[in-house]
């Protein structure tokens, strides 16, 4: 885990990249590592510093509301590292309540909520976001995934 991570940062060294990894407090990680814009690079950090905690962050920031090109990579990096698991989907959403809500991020959060295998999260997911923003609303009528259709539906 040490050596990815010293590896990683030389990577970022030789890319004049002012970023350090290295011997970083628990403040510092929770503020790098939602600005790394590559799911792998982000992996290596959170893993040397065990810090798998902070996903839902990173996915906010580098996934759903970010409007670059690079969104779709950092999501389908992602999605070969970790599994997205209900609870995941859960602390996202409650992460997204943080930021404001665009279109852009509306579009990226319905594709988390198209991995949704327990209707009961979604319906707390949809619960505190509506209850909180109702911008959110738009955000569970449109959603093309049959199955989550039908678990609002029914809720």
């Amino acid at each position: 885990k040490q050596a990815r991570l010293i590896s990683l940062q030389l990577e970022f060294l030789q890319k004049q990249q002012g970023i350090t990894l290295l011997n970083l407090n628990s403040k510092q990680i929770r503020d790098i590592l939602p600005t790394i814009e590559r799911c792998w690079h982000a992996f290596i950090v959170a893993d040397a510093y065990n810090e798998h905690s902070l996903w839902p962050n990173c996915l906010v920031e580098q996934f759903i509301c970010n409007k670059s090109s690079t969104a779709v990579i950092y999501w389908d990096e992602f999605k070969q590292l970790m599994s997205v698991d209900d609870q995941n989907i859960l602390n996202i959403g409650k992460t997204l309540l943080k930021k404001n809500s665009n279109s852009i991020s509306i579009k990226n959060f319905q594709e988390i909520l198209s991995h949704v295998t327990d209707s009961t999260i979604l319906d707390h997911v949809q619960q505190s976001l509506i209850n909180n923003d109702s911008s959110y609303t738009n955000l569970f009528t449109s959603i093309d995934s049959p199955y989550v259709l039908d678990t609002i539906r029914v809720s």
